[in-house]
């Protein structure tokens, strides 16, 4: 998932590129994803959500082995969107806990109509040990006007757990600058078990 900002004139037509304007800062958005080797494009536990209108993005990876780990990826992006957090550790845990009601509703849902159709037991089970995912959700908004008038930059905010990462890119010259990522900014610190909030309102190793 990629955002970037651009400048264009308010309420410009689709079809009209026209020059840049000295006082318009606009989002603009692209979601790209690549299947895992021998799946097909839907066999992926990953998530994103992007709210152009509001300056926001959220992207998440489900764990492969949890229960219904698409849809709880789903979730935390979705509601990031509807309900983004404070950035501080009391409201993003109050802020899970909105979401883990959310995926626990649809989970009993899919889980009894499993069980009614073919008797598995095991739907409860797994609700109960609950699913997992990272998180990294950018909220941008307008700062302060430039000197001189130039334009209107955008400012940002993110929350992020675990191995999902925002990588904030300049360019100049026809290069290509990283300016920050977060929340991991060395290759090398990639893991096998990055941390993962779960839909059991806590917060783990996976």
């Amino acid at each position: 998932m990629s955002a970037a900002v651009e400048t264009n004139p308010a309420n410009a037509p689709a079809d009209i590129r026209p020059g840049p304007s000295p006082d318009q800062s606009v989002w603009t958005s692209d979601a790209l994803w690549v299947p895992k080797s021998s799946h097909d494009d839907v066999e992926h536990e990953d998530a994103w959500a992007i709210d152009d209108s509001a300056g926001r993005a959220a992207l998440s990876d489900g764990a492969s082995s949890a229960f219904m780990a698409r849809e709880w990826a789903r979730t935390v992006t979705s509601r990031y969107l509807d309900d983004p957090p404070e950035v501080n550790h009391g409201s993003f845990v109050r802020w899970v806990g909105r979401a883990t009601q959310q995926w626990r509703d649809g989970a009993e849902h899919a889980g009894g109509a499993q069980a009614g159709a073919d008797g598995a037991w095991w739907a409860g089970e797994s609700e109960k040990r609950g699913s997992f995912a990272t998180l990294v959700g950018v909220s941008a908004e307008p700062g302060e006007p430039t000197p001189g008038g130039r334009g209107i930059p955008l400012a940002y905010s993110a929350v992020a757990v675990g191995d999902s990462c925002m990588v904030h890119l300049s360019q100049a010259g026809g290069r290509w600058k990283r300016i920050a990522a977060f929340p991991i900014d060395d290759p090398a610190s990639f893991g096998k078990h990055p941390e993962l909030v779960a839909s059991t309102g806590a917060r783990t190793d996976g």
